[in-house]
C-alpha cells in the first residue's frame, strides 16, 4: 500500500504508541477523540505525500503550492484585520475555517513553516518576477503572523529566521545576525501598538489579559499525567 522508507515506518511506529496509550490516557474519549480527526488525516496526508512526490519537480510544484496557499491565508488574515474582523479576544485575527488553519495559534505556526520554505525558492530562483513574488510572500506572511498575535508564531519566526541566517551566512555570521538585530528592532517599532506587551507576556505571565498561559500550564502538567 506503500513505499516504507525509514520516516514512513517512524509514523507509523508514532501511530501504534499513539493507539495503545489511549486506555491508559486521564480521558480515553478526549484521547481518542483527537487521535481519529486531525493527527490520523495528518498521517495519511504525509504518507499520500511520501508515494506521490517522487521527483525534484514535483516536490518543487507542492512547495509553490504551499506558498500561493500561504499567501492567499496571509491576505486574508491581513484583509480581516484592515477591516476590524477580530475575532479572537477582541484585538486578534481568528484562523480560517475549522481544519488546521482553524485558529489564531494554527494559521501563525503554520505560516511559520511556510517562510524558510519561501525564503529558500527567493534564493533558488533566477527570474526577477518570481524573486519579486517570493519577497512579498515572505513580507505579507510576517504580517499576517504579527496580526495573530501569536507568540508562538513570534517565537517560531525568530527560531527560523535564527537557522536562515545560520545557514545562509556562514562566511559573515556576524553582520548577517548584527543586520537581524537590526531588523528585529524595526519589526518591533512598527508593529501594531500592544503587539510588544503581547511578546512580554511570555516573560510577564500578568500581562496575559485572558490567563492562557495558566491554561497552557494546567494542559502541560495534565499531560505528562
Amino acid at each position: 500500500l506503500t513505499a516504507r522508507p525509514r520516516e514512513v515506518n517512524a509514523v507509523l511506529l508514532l501511530c501504534l504508541a499513539a493507539l495503545l496509550s489511549i486506555p491508559l490516557a486521564a480521558s480515553p474519549a478526549t484521547a481518542w477523540e483527537e487521535f481519529s480527526g486531525t493527527f490520523i488525516r495528518c498521517v495519511v496526508i504525509f504518507i499520500v505525500i511520501v508515494n506521490s512526490v517522487r521527483t525534484e519537480g514535483r516536490l518543487r510544484g507542492l512547495l509553490v503550492l504551499s506558498v500561493l496557499v500561504s499567501f492567499w491565508l496571509s491576505l486574508d488574515a491581513i484583509n480581516d484585520y484592515r477591516l476590524g474582523n477580530l475575532t479572537v479576544e477582541g484585538y486578534r485575527v481568528g484562523g480560517h475555517g475549522s481544519g488546521i488553519f482553524g485558529n489564531s495559534n494554527d494559521l501563525a505556526l503554520h505560516l511559520v513553516t511556510i517562510v524558510p520554505v519561501a525564503a529558500g525558492l527567493l534564493f533558488a530562483s533566477r527570474g526577477i518576477a518570481r524573486k519579486l513574488f517570493y519577497a512579498t510572500a515572505i513580507l505579507l506572511m510576517i504580517a499576517a503572523i504579527v496580526v495573530t498575535y501569536s507568540r508562538g508564531g513570534f517565537l517560531g519566526l525568530v527560531c527560523a529566521f535564527a537557522v536562515l541566517g545560520w545557514k545562509l551566512g556562514r562566511r559573515q555570521r556576524l553582520a548577517v545576525f548584527a543586520a537581524g538585530a537590526v531588523l528585529g528592532v524595526g519589526f518591533l517599532a512598527f508593529a501594531p501598538g500592544n503587539y510588544g506587551l503581547r511578546l512580554l507576556s511570555i516573560l510577564i505571565p500578568s500581562l496575559d489579559p485572558v490567563g492562557s498561559y495558566g491554561a497552557r500550564e494546567g494542559e502541560l502538567v495534565r499531560s505528562f499525567w
